[in-house]
């Protein structure tokens, strides 16, 4: 039986799993796309061009494509150590390609803005708290946390999926781009594949996005497995669209790493195309050998399977659903904790993108997401087959 992606998502909207919602699927003669809800409650629909906060997709989509980019053109060494970059003792056996593979033995997450938070020149950026608002000093602050947190076990001991390392390796690729993350990514990425709807989106630069509200508190309150970590004290909520979730990001000016970009499905989908064609040699980014060696699998051994800062289809239970990306070239995508998720199917040449706001209003909202997810890309593989 053939399930079709529109009544999922619209059986999904009406439960509550989200209050703005767009997709799409770009295949072999396919195009399809959905958008429903609203940005915020009384602001304006979601439609076609409407800019999602993309979360950990940033990782996938900008990080890794610009580190792809450096590395076709022999200006990232894979196998250099983090501690040539950061003259770090604690990240001198820490080369980069384990890294993009979260086998670096780095922690999972720290509450790094806590460091902005609590300074006199910066802490003013939150609400109810007064003294200074210097955001230049509240990423400086935030990175230097980052960079103090050294390795809590060997490397290649385990994948444990770390923002730490992408924030450290968001940092890194700007030194070598000779510009910020945002600037490198447009000039590297978005630029040369034609992608106008996709980039950061930073803090207080510019005219932000009317991207659908991910939350209302700052700093946001603790996500599963975070709590007692920080507290978030009382304030008035407030409704501030076009700010990255993660707090992390957020103390760094919405440029890291690790989250930062808002895009669109449409968009996204495309981008998973394009990387299709990079596989088969178009160019734009980097020759086909350099595309397939971060498309394949990394250290093979080391479950779950991943690639060079992609996810990978992960057995039953999969977020991408029971039958995308099992091929045998498999798949590669990534998840995005507000309520995002972008899967390419390799063998299929099928890109599929799903955009929720799911964390709005409160990060309790859980349930919902985990079960639509994988019966989404189910169903993009159901219109793919019946055509």
């Amino acid at each position: 039986m053939v399930t079709e992606p529109n009544t999922l998502l619209q059986s999904a909207h009406q439960d509550g799993v989200a209050s703005a919602i767009q997709a799409a699927v770009v295949g072999p003669g396919l195009r399809w796309e959905a958008q429903l809800g609203a940005c915020w409650p009384g602001g304006p629909e979601v439609v076609a061009e409407t800019r999602f906060d993309l979360a950990s997709v940033t990782k996938a989509a900008a990080t890794t494509l610009v580190g792809l980019v450096l590395a076709g053109r022999g200006a990232l060494d894979l196998d250099a150590p983090l501690g040539h970059f950061t003259g770090r003792a604690h990240h001198q056996a820490v080369p980069l390609r384990a890294m993009f593979g979260h086998r670096s033995g780095l922690r999972a997450w720290s509450p790094l803005f806590a460091a902005a938070r609590e300074h006199p020149g910066c802490r003013g950026l939150y609400p109810g708290q007064t003294g200074g608002v210097d955001r230049a000093l509240a990423r400086a602050l935030t990175v230097e946390a980052a960079l103090a947190v050294p390795p809590e076990a060997p490397v290649n001991d385990a994948r444990v999926y770390s923002d730490l390392n992408f924030i450290l390796l968001g940092e890194l690729l700007g030194q070598l781009a000779g510009q910020r993350l945002d600037a490198a990514f447009e000039a590297l990425v978005a630029g040369p594949l034609g992608l106008g709807h996709t980039g950061f989106c930073p803090i207080g630069e510019g005219e932000p996005p009317e991207a659908p509200l991910t939350g209302v508190w700052r700093p946001r309150e603790p996500a599963p497995g975070q709590e007692g970590l920080y507290a978030v004290p009382p304030q008035a909520p407030t409704l501030r669209p076009g700010e990255v979730d993660d707090d992390n990001a957020w103390a760094m000016g919405g440029v890291a790493g690790h989250a930062g970009l808002f895009g669109t499905a449409s968009e996204l989908a495309r981008l998973g195309q394009l990387l299709l064609e990079e596989l088969g040699g178009a160019g734009r980014l980097a020759p086909a050998p350099v595309v397939a060696e971060w498309l394949g699998v990394d250290a093979p051994a080391l479950l779950p399977r991943r690639s060079l800062g992609f996810d990978r289809p992960s057995g039953p239970g999969s977020t991408a659903g029971p039958r995308l990306g099992v091929g045998p070239l498999g798949g590669v995508g990534h998840l995005g904790f507000v309520g995002a998720g972008w899967w390419i199917d390799l063998d299929r040449g099928l890109s599929c993108a799903l955009l929720t706001n799911r964390t709005f209003p409160t990060r309790a909202n859980t349930l919902g997401i985990r079960a639509l997810r994988p019966a989404f890309f189910d169903a993009c593989v159901d219109l793919v087959e019946s055509r």
